[in-house]
C-alpha cells in the first residue's frame, strides 16, 4: 500500500558514492534501507558523520545484516531509530518493521515540530513585553485611557503575536451583569456601534465572577452568548481563549482571543500568554486606580483642612470677641456641662487664678444659685431676660448678677443653653440708696404736714 502510493518516492545510492557526494542529505528522506549483508567488513563508525545530520537524525534506518556480523549488530543497537533484519528476509516481518518505523518516525517528526514550536511559544512568553509594547500602558495617567488604548492598539498587537484571527476586549458592567463590546472604523478611531450581551446564567458569567482564564472549543462553542457574538459580530467562532481582567479581585472585562490562524485550538502556552498580559494589565489598572483613589482623597482631605482652618480662624475671631466685651458668656448643656465660657466670665465669678478650667455649672454657682437657674430653663419659657440672681461670697455678702438665658437649638444633641450676664451689685446698691432717700423724703414730708397741723 505504501509502495503503491503515488506520493512516495524511492531513491537508490550506492553506499560508498553517497557517503561522499552527499546525495543522501539533498532531499528530505522518510525512510532509509542500508542493505550489509553485501559488505561484510561493513563498519558503522561510517555511518557516525551522516547519521547526525540534522535531517537524518530522527529518520529511521533499516540494516540488512547477515548472522555474522555480530560487531555491527551490537554497534547498531546503540543508537535509537536504527532497526535490523536478518538475511534471508520474511516478507510480513518486513513489511511490519517499516510501516511501524515510519510511523514512529512521524510522530517523532511531529514531536520535534511541536517541542520547536512550544520553544517558540516560550520565547515569545519571555519577550512579550517588547512584542505587546506593554511599557505603553504606563504612560496613561487614568483608567479610561488605558481601557482605550487596550481596546484598539493593543489588540491588534496580540492578535499578531498569537496569529489570531481576532482579538476582543468586553468591557463588563456588574450592576446590569452584562458584556459590552465597542466595534470601531478601520482606523480604531471611531466607534461604529456598541454591542451589548446579557451574561446572567451564562458560563462566561461563572468564569467572570471567579476570575478563571479558560480555553472554549469544542461543545462550549454552543453556549448561547458565543452564538449571539457570532451572529452580532459577523463572525465564525472555531475557538476561544476566555481571559478574564480584574481590577481588585472584581471584573473589570474580558479579553476574547478567537481563532487561530495555523492551528485549530489554543495551547496551553497561548493560555501563560493570555494571562500574562491579564496580570500585567490588571497590575497596571489597580495602580491607576489607587492614584485616582488617593488623589479623591487628597482633595477632600485638602478641601477639610481648608474647611477647618476656616472655622478655626472664625472661631478665633469669635472668641477674641466674646473675651473683649465685659459680660460674662457660659455656655452649658442640659446636664450642666460647661462648653465654654469666655475671660469676664471668670473675672466677674472670680475664679481662683491656678483654676484653669471649669468643666461644670456647680463650680461656678453655688448649689442654691444653680438651682434657681436651672428651675428658670426648666418651667419659664426661654429666652429669659433681665433676671437677677444673688451669689453668696464670703467676703462680699452683696453680690448679684444680672444675666439672660438664651436657647441653642442643634438637632440630635443634648440641648444648650447661653447665659450672659453682667454684676449689678452696685447698681442694687444705688437702687437701694434711692429706694432709702425716697423713704426719707416722704418721712420729711409726713412729718412737716404733721408739724404743719
Amino acid at each position: 500500500k505504501w509502495l503503491k502510493d503515488p506520493n512516495t518516492r524511492l531513491s537508490t545510492f550506492d553506499f560508498s558514492k553517497a557517503l561522499l557526494s552527499g546525495d543522501l542529505l539533498e532531499e528530505h528522506r522518510d525512510f532509509v534501507i542500508i542493505d550489509c549483508y553485501s559488505e561484510p567488513d561493513f563498519d558503522y563508525r561510517q555511518m557516525e558523520t551522516l547519521r547526525n545530520q540534522q535531517s537524518l537524525r530522527f529518520v529511521p534506518f533499516l540494516f540488512i545484516l547477515s548472522d555474522s556480523q555480530d560487531t555491527l549488530k551490537k554497534q547498531l543497537y546503540l543508537v535509537s531509530n536504527n532497526y535490523l533484519l536478518i538475511e534471508p528476509l520474511d516478507t510480513f516481518a518486513f513489511v511490519s518493521l517499516v510501516t511501524s518505523a515510519l510511523h514512529t518516525s512521524k510522530l517523532e517528526r511531529r514531536l520535534l515540530m511541536y517541542k520547536d514550536f512550544v520553544e517558540g511559544e516560550k520565547k515569545l512568553i519571555a519577550n512579550m513585553d517588547d512584542l505587546l509594547e506593554l511599557s505603553r500602558i504606563y504612560q496613561f495617567e487614568n483608567e479610561r485611557q488605558l481601557v482605550e488604548y487596550i481596546r484598539t492598539n493593543l489588540l491588534k498587537r496580540i492578535e499578531m503575536a498569537l496569529a489570531l484571527e481576532t482579538a476582543i476586549f468586553a468591557e463588563y458592567s456588574e450592576d446590569d451583569r452584562t458584556l459590552t463590546i465597542d466595534q470601531y472604523d478601520e482606523k480604531q478611531k471611531k466607534v461604529l456601534k456598541h454591542h451589548t450581551f446579557q451574561i446572567e446564567g451564562a458560563v462566561e458569567a461563572r468564569l467572570l465572577s471567579h476570575g478563571y482564564p479558560h480555553i472554549l472549543e469544542g461543545k462550549d462553542l454552543n453556549d448561547p452568548l458565543l452564538q449571539e457574538m457570532e451572529e452580532s459580530l459577523g463572525l465564525k467562532v472555531h475557538s476561544v481563549l476566555f481571559i478574564p481582567v480584574n481590577v481588585f479581585h472584581r471584573p473589570l472585562g474580558v479579553l476574547l482571543l478567537l481563532n487561530k490562524l495555523y492551528r485549530n485550538e489554543f495551547s496551553e502556552n497561548d493560555l501563560a500568554f493570555g494571562l500574562l498580559v491579564s496580570q500585567k494589565l490588571s497590575y497596571r489598572l489597580e495602580n491607576l486606580r489607587m492614584n485616582a483613589i488617593r488623589s479623591s482623597e487628597q482633595n477632600e482631605l485638602e478641601g477639610l483642612f481648608s474647611k477647618y482652618n476656616q472655622i478655626l480662624k472664625e472661631w478665633k475671631l469669635f472668641k477674641q470677641i466674646l473675651d473683649s466685651i465685659n459680660s460674662g458668656v457660659i455656655l452649658f448643656d442640659e446636664y450642666t456641662r460647661i462648653h465654654y465660657l469666655n475671660e469676664a466670665a471668670r473675672q466677674q465669678l472670680r475664679f481662683p487664678a491656678h483654676k484653669k478650667q471649669v468643666r461644670n455649672l456647680s463650680e461656678v454657682f453655688s448649689e442654691n444659685s444653680l438651682h434657681q437657674i436651672l428651675n428658670k430653663v426648666k418651667n419659664e419659657q426661654l429666652p429669659l431676660t433681665r433676671q437677677e440672681l444673688y451669689i453668696e461670697k464670703e467676703n462680699n455678702p452683696d453680690y448679684y448678677l444680672g444675666y439672660s438665658i438664651y436657647p441653642i437649638d442643634e438637632p440630635d444633641e443634648p440641648e444648650k443653653y447661653i447665659i450672659v450676664f453682667s454684676e449689678i451689685s452696685h447698681s442694687k446698691r444705688l437702687q437701694a440708696e434711692v429706694i432709702r432717700m425716697d423713704r426719707m423724703a416722704s418721712m420729711g414730708v409726713l412729718s412737716s404736714g404733721i408739724a404743719h397741723e
